[in-house]
């Protein structure tokens, strides 16, 4: 009752702040959240932290909210765009900036990427321009051509490498995202992380590649 005194709104302009109204509910849990500064998406996983002190459940939250990013589309993506270019938590060369400043780059790739940020310090290489068209040795298209890959160089100040134990949580991570946002291809420098897309090679020692299908065709 004290919360609810101290945020509750009346969102629906019925004259009531109603805790069992939909609408007012939800408007009065993103007041709240914002206060404690979910406003900022490098504070988002504090705040929700300190609406309920429990890993699990701020897990839960922010993945709900990647995969309704991810549907709802339109003007969403785009103002999730806007969120990641001024992240402080995403370090991004100015070929990422520029990709994703063009509209080029899929949805779930802008999602995963905003979900890895709750997460950790991200540091993104490539999304699509100076990708070659073709996968390493192969007359196959790659993923990034068509902006539906990411090439990610650091996590949490560190290269990624084999011995980068913070970049191989962020692998597992996205392996237990619902389906929708769960990467169809992700190589890493971890031979023993296999199935479901996942793969490791000569060419994936320096960096996490997150890539979605279907398989571009250019």
């Amino acid at each position: 009752p004290g919360t609810w005194r101290g945020y509750g709104l009346d969102a629906d302009g019925d004259g009531v702040a109603d805790v069992m109204g939909p609408v007012d509910a939800v408007h009065s849990a993103a007041h709240y959240l914002c206060a404690s500064g979910g406003g900022n998406p490098a504070s988002l996983r504090d705040a929700i932290w300190a609406y309920n002190h429990a890993d699990w459940y701020v897990d839960l939250v922010l993945e709900h909210a990647a995969r309704y990013a991810v549907i709802v589309g339109g003007l969403g993506a785009r103002a999730n765009v806007q969120a990641l270019l001024t992240n402080p938590r995403l370090v991004l060369s100015p070929r990422v900036r520029g990709d994703l400043e063009s509209g080029l780059i899929d949805d779930r790739v802008v999602a995963v990427l905003a979900g890895l940020a709750q997460r950790h310090t991200v540091g993104v290489s490539v999304l699509r321009s100076g990708h070659s068209k073709y996968v390493a040795g192969t007359s196959r298209v790659s993923n990034h051509w068509c902006g539906q890959a990411a090439d990610i160089w650091m996590v949490d100040g560190a290269a990624v490498t084999p011995g980068n134990a913070r970049a191989q949580e962020a692998a597992v991570w996205m392996s237990m995202l619902p389906a929708p946002l769960r990467p169809s291809e992700v190589g890493t420098p971890w031979p023993a992380m296999s199935g479901n897309g996942y793969f490791s090679d000569a060419a994936h020692q320096d960096h996490l590649h997150v890539g979605f299908g279907p398989r571009c065709i250019g």
